[in-house]
């Protein structure tokens, strides 16, 4: 199957702020004039949801696809929405996957439909994250997700942050790091993310991308 839209993988470690990205990414691309869906197929460790922001985003036209039914009940299942989303066609299709290869191996459910399509999935770095703190641990960790999804990444998203606390010199880890694993895979850093509270006048590699926050905490 070939269209003239792109789905896009959003992965990376639990906790790296995948569902922050691809929130503001989806609504980037509804600015772009792109018609868009955001699918959020984290069932594995479903703390932050893109289905949370559901309001806000289908008022800006972006059609939300999330494992939970009328009354709020959340599913660890998946919505066979997503299946018809994939065969028809038309929206770029943006996919909050589920931190880690055990949020990533949900994605693998969906090989067959993907084959053949404009597939791009982006790893979300963040420097201060335990089993993504170095080069080495970092490259270990996309290629178990790549593994586990059955899809190879085309892009590092340098996502370095401390929520709320977050700082200019996180920014220089992140893209010292980001840089490192970029030389490393041989991918491009895609996107270099700055909160839009945290003031940022340093040379970064990679498109920056002003993030507003919308995942918070529960006592925030």
């Amino acid at each position: 199957m070939t269209t003239d839209r792109t789905i896009w993988i959003i992965t990376g470690h639990y906790g790296s702020g995948k569902t922050e990205f691809a929130i503001n990414f989806a609504q980037n691309l509804a600015r772009q004039g792109r018609t868009v869906a955001i699918v959020d197929i984290d069932i594995v460790n479903p703390y932050f949801r893109s289905r949370e922001r559901r309001d806000e985003l289908e008022a800006q036209g972006i059609h939300v696809v999330a494992s939970n039914v009328a009354d709020g009940i959340d599913l660890p299942a998946l919505s066979p929405e997503i299946y018809g989303l994939l065969q028809s066609g038309g929206s770029d299709v943006v996919f909050d996957v589920g931190g880690d290869d055990a949020g990533a191996r949900v994605l693998a459910r969906f090989a067959q439909d993907l084959r053949g399509q404009d597939v791009r999935m982006l790893f979300v770095l963040n420097a201060n994250r335990p089993k993504t703190a170095t080069v080495e641990l970092a490259e270990a960790y996309l290629r178990e997700i790549e593994q586990a999804a059955r899809q190879s990444a085309c892009g590092i998203v340098n996502n370095t942050h401390l929520c709320d606390e977050t700082t200019q010199e996180d920014l220089k880890k992140g893209d010292q790091l980001a840089r490192a694993l970029s030389a490393r895979t041989g991918l491009p850093v895609a996107y270099h993310v700055v909160c839009e509270d945290v003031p940022s006048d340093i040379p970064l590699e990679g498109e920056r991308m002003e993030l507003k926050r919308y995942m918070k905490k529960p006592w925030e």
